[in-house]
């Protein structure tokens, strides 16, 4: 079976835990690898786990995930054929390629839950000699309040589950993650080998954060974090140190700044050198009334001044939905063109087409698009993706995006140029409890750092969660009013918020 798998190098930010690091790689190939082995480090892959909780079955407030969907390379056709339990998580995905005139089997990937569809263990198997032959699996154990306790990894050798790694994660009252313990499995025993250790302030918010490495049967000081809050708990300082000769040498600092909304207007780093702070680079947001993201401007340090150096402006329609993205470079003391990305959607604000242009001897030049089509229920069922060759339009293998569920979930595959979906109504009316997502508001969104969350019906808020595509929980708080995310990667998260009425889960995105 041919495999058509991306493997991605990802930077981590000063202030990200190697779990976060671990999440945002296992987010970021969900994101890009279309099929072929799955990461075995990806704690948990399925992403209907956290997407139960809809309005109850009626018309388009019933929630849909994938059937099957077909990926279509240049000379090859892959096949994913996902199943579900009474619950509508996803049990297994299988993956087939169609070679000579038939399916053959490739991978399988198959899930198991508890009582609270909490993922207790992930299996891969391989087809070889037409059987299924294990390859790896995780097992995962949690808290009575769903926390993730442990995560082993285990790899199959020689007929027999061998530890490969594992992850220790103890919680305070409040569910803040206390320590996150890394361990590997070396000559039959577990040894240490990372720790990272949390302090919380009273509302919740990371204020500290200590990294250390387990050498000569001890741990020895790595990086410590240290993060400062206003009173809406917007975070407006972070800086860390490294250990050096045994003791705290500075290494960076990030200053940030809020309009009234909550918005981050300012994003400032600077580095230690020579023993004063040196200006790094810097970026500069603006909002408009709706809070949408209007621009972002790129800065470098130098010579104690800030020099531009790029700058992204975005517009959007009466539904807020974006419309277009120029970028543009600093040249010559003035801004350049440089590419283009425009957006358009249907009247269920769907989006239909995303074009790229480049900008190239004073024109915009046709460069790629993707184009997709949807069923009545909102769910993508066609996406292809186009690259401008030779004055014409031509399939290109870059990847196809899929949005369902109205826009609420979505599935990105880097390789192939065309995906045709179909769909399993997975609502359970007589399981689910009526709970309006219009009820509650996240903004904004995308999100440079900090989150405002609002209830209209005022139900209490009891509790928030953040999770990656992944189905793994980054945060979690009981602070009802905002959620700071600026120590994560960019990406699409998912933001699940239980109130008394219910369980709400949207998509945020993180820029």
């Amino acid at each position: 079976m041919v495999l058509h798998s991306v493997f991605l190098t990802v930077t981590g930010q000063s202030n990200m835990t190697v779990l976060e690091r671990t999440n945002q790689q296992s987010t970021n190939i969900l994101e890009k690898v279309d099929n072929g082995l799955v990461n075995p480090f990806t704690p948990i892959i399925n992403r209907s786990n956290l997407l139960l909780t809809t309005k109850k079955a009626k018309s388009s407030e019933e929630w849909w995930e994938p059937s099957t969907i077909y990926l279509y390379y240049a000379g090859s056709i892959n096949r994913l054929i996902y199943s579900y339990n009474q619950h509508g998580v996803m049990t297994q995905r299988l993956i087939q390629e169609w070679k000579n005139n038939t399916w053959v089997n490739g991978e399988q990937l198959i899930y198991t839950y508890d009582n609270n569809n909490n993922c207790i263990s992930q299996l891969l198997q391989v087809w070889q000699n037409d059987t299924w032959v294990n390859y790896w699996q995780n097992v995962y154990h949690y808290d009575n309040n769903n926390n993730m306790l442990n995560y082993l990894n285990l790899f199959w050798q020689n007929s027999t589950w061998v530890n490969n790694t594992q992850y220790i994660y103890t919680y305070d009252s409040s569910n803040n993650m206390l320590s996150d313990l890394w361990q590997v499995w070396q000559n039959n025993n577990w040894i240490n080998y990372e720790l990272w250790t949390y302090i919380y302030d009273k509302n919740n918010n990371r204020v500290g954060l200590l990294t250390q490495f387990w050498q000569n049967n001890t741990w020895v000081n790595y990086q410590q974090n240290t993060y400062r809050f206003d009173d809406n708990n917007n975070k407006i300082s972070d800086f860390w140190q490294l250990w050096q000769n045994n003791t705290w040498v500075n290494g960076q600092q990030g200053t940030f700044i809020y309009d009234e909304n909550n918005n981050m207007i300012s994003q400032s780093y600077q580095n230690w050198q020579n023993n004063t702070w040196i200006n790094y680079f810097q970026f500069t947001y603006s909002y408009d009334e709706s809070n949408n993201f209007l621009s972002q401007l790129f800065q470098k340090g130098q010579n104690k001044i800030w020099i531009n150096d790029n700058l992204s402006t975005f517009s959007y329609d009466k539904n807020n939905n974006r419309q277009s993205h120029l970028s543009q470079n600093w040249q010559n003391n003035t801004w350049v063109n440089s590419g283009k990305a425009t957006w358009h959607f249907d009247e269920n604000n769907n989006i239909l087409s995303q074009m790229n242009e480049n900008w190239q001897n004073n024109s915009w030049v046709n460069d790629r698009q993707t184009l997709s089509t949807y069923d009545k229920n909102n769910n993508c069922i066609l996406s292809e993706c186009w690259e401008w060759e030779n004055k014409s339009w031509q399939p290109y293998d870059n990847g196809v995006f899929i949005n369902y569920n109205n826009m609420q979930s979505s599935l990105n595959f880097a390789m192939p140029h065309k995906a045709i979906i179909t769909y399993k109504n997975v609502t359970k009316p007589d399981e689910i409890e009526v709970f309006a997502l219009s009820t509650v508001s996240i903004y904004p969104n995308p999100t440079t750092g900090v989150l405002t969350i609002t209830n209209v019906e005022h139900n209490d808020i009891k509790q928030i969660s953040i999770f990656n595509l992944a189905g793994v929980k980054l945060l979690n708080t009981q602070n009802t009013t905002f959620l700071d995310i600026s120590h994560l990667e960019a990406g699409i998260y998912l933001v699940q918020i239980i109130t008394e009425k219910g369980i709400v889960t949207k998509k945020i995105v993180k820029i």
